[in-house]
């Protein structure tokens, strides 16, 4: 595994993720052991159940540190979700990510 620098990034947000690809984009990412994620970044995951795509999306959360990510399932399927209760919910999870990134 390459040794990493500087992340471009100070967190992510994924909403309704497809599956994640290695550097080419010909091979899917496997989970990595449970010591070396590759994602170590704080990261927000904002998916469906109901979602065609959802356990690709799960794949991604799966290689994230999970100290530094969130999880938010607003159990429908492959949209963002616009009323009032989901919204709050997705603004917190991502606000925890943003506090997160800043410790």
């Amino acid at each position: 595994m390459k040794k990493r620098g500087m992340p471009l990034f100070q967190c992510a947000v994924f909403i309704c993720t497809g599956p994640p690809f290695e550097e080419s984009g010909l091979e899917l990412l496997q989970a990595p052991s449970e010591t070396d994620r590759l994602v170590d970044i704080p990261t927000t995951h904002i998916l469906g159940k109901q979602d065609e795509l959802f356990e690709q999306g799960m794949q991604l959360y799966r290689l994230c540190d999970p100290e530094k990510a969130v999880l938010y399932d607003h159990g429908l399927g492959h949209k963002i979700p616009f009323d009032s209760e989901n919204t709050d919910r997705m603004v917190a999870a991502i606000e925890e990510v943003i506090r997160k990134a800043h410790v």
